[in-house]
């Protein structure tokens, strides 16, 4: 049998013993967890993957070809041109209103009516387009409206979706163009004009009349 006093110094020893473990387990917890953040700070940012939103687009954007460029540099301050008043411009008010409310050239709008539909209200498509604009009732419905042939619902619908057009391929009309003839898809999908003959062939038809418009209105030679 252990002594009383002798007994004291033994679980002074054990207690004593019992801190400096926890002390070093404390400190090796501490150097696992600084190991840790090390590791992490400086592996972590390396491997992240670098994204560039402008390298992800699908659609090359291309300088406008000559034409477009010699109609754009001739058409300046459109807002300032005034739509005829003679008679020579069919809806030359509601034309007017829209192209100002989405700051496109008025222009431009006829010229498109002038081949879609040739100013016809009536006029109904192959494929279903109807109207001025020959807006077709799928889009008309993302625009609110249900009776295209009042001319007002088509030329508020025909020229918000050339506007959503123009923004989308970075205000290159060709591409725009062909997108409201042939639809977005086959431009997308062919990096710009499609190789279908129709639709160059409007194309082309829309710049003869846009560039015909601008010669009544500016002296242009």
């Amino acid at each position: 049998m252990v002594p009383a006093e002798r007994a004291i110094p033994h679980r002074k020893r054990y207690w004593m013993d019992g801190i400096v473990g926890s002390l070093i387990g404390g400190l090796c917890l501490l150097s696992g967890i600084w190991d840790l953040h090390q590791y992490s700070t400086s592996r972590v940012p390396s491997e992240r993957p670098v994204v560039s939103y402008r390298a992800t687009s699908s659609i090359p954007m291309p300088p406008p070809p000559a034409t477009v460029q010699r109609i754009l540099l001739q058409r300046f301050a459109f807002q300032n041109v005034p739509v005829p008043t003679d008679g020579t411009l069919p809806y030359a008010w509601l034309i007017d209103r829209y192209a100002r409310r989405h700051n496109l050239d008025w222009r431009l709008i006829a010229a498109l009516i002038e081949v879609e539909s040739g100013f016809n209200p009536w006029a109904i498509s192959p494929r279903g387009a109807i109207g001025l604009m020959q807006v077709i009732p799928e889009t008309a419905i993302l625009y609110g409206a249900t009776d295209l042939f009042n001319p007002r619902d088509n030329i508020r619908v025909g020229v918000a979706y050339l506007r959503y057009l123009i923004d989308t391929y970075h205000g290159d009309i060709e591409q725009a163009l062909a997108a409201y003839n042939a639809g977005p898809g086959p431009v997308t999908r062919y990096g710009g004009l499609p190789p279908y003959r129709e639709t160059r062939l409007y194309v082309r038809r829309v710049l003869a009349a846009y560039d015909r418009w601008l010669k009544r209105t500016l002296a242009v030679p």
